[in-house]
């Protein structure tokens, strides 16, 4: 049996201090909190809150098992590597890519994107990555900078600036229908 497993049973006892739990299992403060956070990303178990001036507040150090995890244990199930889903989404197109790194950095220009995201094996990158910060900016997400990078700088560049932040999904460019897709609020924009 696992580290993660040994934990929820404590849990599941009872115990809702990792202290308790780390002295019980004679392991490590560290280890337990690794092992907490295996079962929180798998919703097997939440932190305690208390009410405190009209806002939850979390407790440090303190656990509950869900309804989740008691049905794990009643199963028998473990707690193994690759279940559950993916913390992360490899973002693979363009106009993902263009979308990171406005959310990420607010203002950037197109040499920042071409420079940080493409390679040379992509046919007209520069064309496709104007043409979706243009759809962008029709859609009112992004504007320019009202004057362009000094010349000695970035050979004049435009800087474009992150107006709304709509997700971490990437607004998709429908070019036949000429409107723009938020697959966050899953609603279009008219560009």
């Amino acid at each position: 049996m696992g580290l993660s497993e040994d934990v929820l049973k404590e849990l599941d006892s009872g115990r809702d201090s990792l202290d308790s739990i780390a002295h019980v299992l004679n392991r490590s403060k560290k280890s337990i909190v690794n092992a907490t956070q295996v079962l929180k990303k798998r919703k097997l178990i939440s932190g305690v809150t208390r009410f405190s001036n009209n806002v939850d507040c979390f407790i440090p150090g303190k656990y509950i098992i869900t309804e989740l995890g008691r049905q794990w244990i009643a199963q028998g199930l473990r707690v193994s590597p690759g279940q559950g889903c993916r913390c992360k989404v490899q973002t693979s197109g363009l106009a993902e890519k263009v979308w990171w790194q406005l959310r990420n950095y607010k203002i950037v220009t197109v040499r920042d994107i071409l420079l940080s995201h493409t390679v040379t094996a992509e046919r007209s990158s520069y064309i496709r990555v104007l043409k979706y910060l243009h759809a962008l900016e029709l859609a009112e997400i992004i504007c320019r900078a009202s004057r362009k990078l000094p010349v000695h700088q970035s050979c004049g560049m435009i800087q474009w600036h992150l107006v709304r932040d709509l997700g971490p999904k990437t607004p998709m460019w429908r070019q036949k229908s000429k409107c723009l897709y938020d697959p966050n609020s899953d609603s279009t924009f008219s560009v």
